[in-house]
This record gives structure tokens, sequence and C-alpha cells, in this order.
């Protein structure tokens, strides 16, 4: 099961009761799910998806407030519900999806204001649009894609009535065009939680938690050991360096003409070539300043007698 079909599940689990909320939400996802449908000039609506689940909640919804049944139709991946009947135009104008004007009928692109009043009635929208149309994608423990969740929207002023329902809650909204369709998405873990929060969401909260605790600590780990493995490199190739120099001055002059101090660097280096300068200055009883000052004079002398 994704995490997306978990949140769901989770939301479907909080639906609200309320007569305002069952209105709201009923509103949200007749828009997000749902299509209109004219025919033998009956006005009705079709709602679909791949939750059964989901659907099956929703149309007990309209049966329960208007008597409607649905009639199905079923495919590999999807199931469509259709409602047509003499009362499906009353659930589209109930929900402010249609309305009448001097012009006649027209269908409301944004949403209905009047439907989400209340913060109980805004949540429930919410909750129920992104049972309609919303996706949230955590990164697996070894995965590389990121923290996203979005809803996405058949037209823009839909999508900025949406923003600004958000803003209403402190959560700022980030919109984007996808094949002709709106998008609004959320993509740092701070939003997610945000936007989980007024889901309803509160398990899911705890799991996108854990999964950023836990990969925060493995790339903790990664950064630890990439800066060990890089300083391992700076010494292996130091000591290289070192070795050649000591061994120029070996086959030339000799160690043993270098001052006494020189000549025991010369001598433990070529003892212990893995060693830090950390490690090699605990060997020589000196400071770490004091064997790169001797190490300098040592490079300087080889240079010279190249």
């Amino acid at each position: 099961m994704t995490f997306s079909s978990v949140v769901k599940k989770e939301i479907l689990s909080s639906k609200s009761r309320q007569p305002c909320c069952r209105l709201a939400g009923l509103s949200a996802f007749i828009k997000g799910a749902g299509t209109l449908i004219v025919e033998n000039g009956t006005i009705g609506f079709s709602l679909s998806g791949d939750n059964e689940e989901i659907l099956k909640s929703y149309s007990e919804d309209i049966y329960s407030l208007y008597g409607i049944k649905p009639t199905e139709e079923k495919s590999k991946k999807k199931l469509k519900l259709q409602f047509l009947s003499d009362k499906s135009f009353d659930v589209l104008k109930d929900t402010g999806i249609v309305f009448s004007s001097a012009e006649g009928l027209s269908v409301n692109l944004g949403i209905d204001k009047y439907l989400v009043e209340n913060d109980c009635c805004k949540r429930e929208f919410i909750k129920a649009l992104f049972l309609a149309c919303g996706t949230v994608n955590i990164p697996s423990e070894s995965g590389k894609s990121g923290y996203h969740l979005e809803f996405v929207f058949s037209n823009f002023v839909f999508a900025q009535d949406f923003c600004s329902l958000m803003a209403s809650f402190d959560v700022l909204s980030k919109t984007v065009e996808r094949n002709s369709l709106a998008v609004v998405y959320y993509n740092s873990v701070k939003e997610i939680l945000d936007v989980l929060y007024l889901l309803d969401a509160k398990k899911s909260m705890v799991g996108i938690k854990d999964v950023y605790r836990a990969r925060e600590v493995s790339n903790n780990i990664n950064r630890q050991m990439n800066c060990e493995l890089s300083n391992i490199n700076k010494s292996v190739n130091a000591s290289i360096t070192q070795r050649n120099a000591i061994s120029l001055i070996d086959n030339t002059i000799g160690i043993n003409s270098l001052k006494e101090e020189l000549r025991q660097v010369c001598v433990f280096r070529e003892k212990y070539p893995q060693a830090t300068l950390e490690e090699l200055a605990v060997y020589l009883n000196i400071s770490k300043s004091c064997l790169n000052h001797r190490i300098r004079k040592i490079m300087e002398i080889s240079k010279n007698l190249q």
C-alpha cells in the first residue's frame, strides 16, 4: 500500500457527519473527481477514481441526502459512478457547482464561499479534495526522490481559490501548470506536515516524522563517513609526498646529514607510513605545529636538491 493510500484511508475514517461539513465535503469531492453530464435535457454528473472505497463512501452520502443511486461502469483500474436523475441537478446546485443567472445556468469554476464559512467546513472541504485529487509521496529509506504532496485541479480559478483557503490556515501553497492542469503542491517536510494536520491524518504525520528522522540519521552518517574518507585520502597523499622527499634526500646527501630533529622525523615517517600528522606527532613526543614546521624544512631541502 502506498503512503497516499494510507493517508486516504485515515482521512476517510474521520469524515464529518455534520450537515454543513457533509455538503462542503461533497462539493469538494464532486469538483475534484467529477464530470458534468447533460443527457436528454437532464443535468447530472459522474465520479471516477481507482479507489472504490472512497467512491462508494461519497455515493452513500449522495443517496443519504438525495436518494439517488448511481449506475456503475467498471474497468480494470477505475470505477465510474454516474448520477443522472431528476434530483442530480439539486446535488450540483446545493454544492455550489452550478447556479442560475440571468443568462441561464452557469458553472462555478471556483469554490462556493458560503460552503466554507466555518473552519470545520473548510477542513472537510480540504479532506474531501485530497481524497478526490490529492497524492503524497515520501522517500523510501534508500530512495532519492523527495517529499511531495499535491492537489490536481481542472482549472486555475479553482486552484487559486484553494490556495486562498489554505492561506486562511497560514499554509502557503505553490502552483504550477502541468499538461493544461493546475497543480498546487508542497515539497518541504514542514509544509506537508501542516497539510496532513488539516487533513486530520495524525498517524500519517507520525509516520512521515519517523521517515524524516531515519533519513537524517542516515545522511549524517554518510556525511561523516565521506569526511573521514576525504581526510584519509589527504593523509595518504601527504605521506606519499613526504616519503618521496625523504627518499630523494637519502639518495643524495643521506638523512644522517640532517639535523637530529629532522632525521628523527624522516625515520618515523618511514617507520609509520600510514600515520596521520597527529599520530606521528605523538610518536615523536612533539606538538603537531612543531612537526609541521619540521616537515616543511624537509620538503624545502628536498626541493633544493632536485
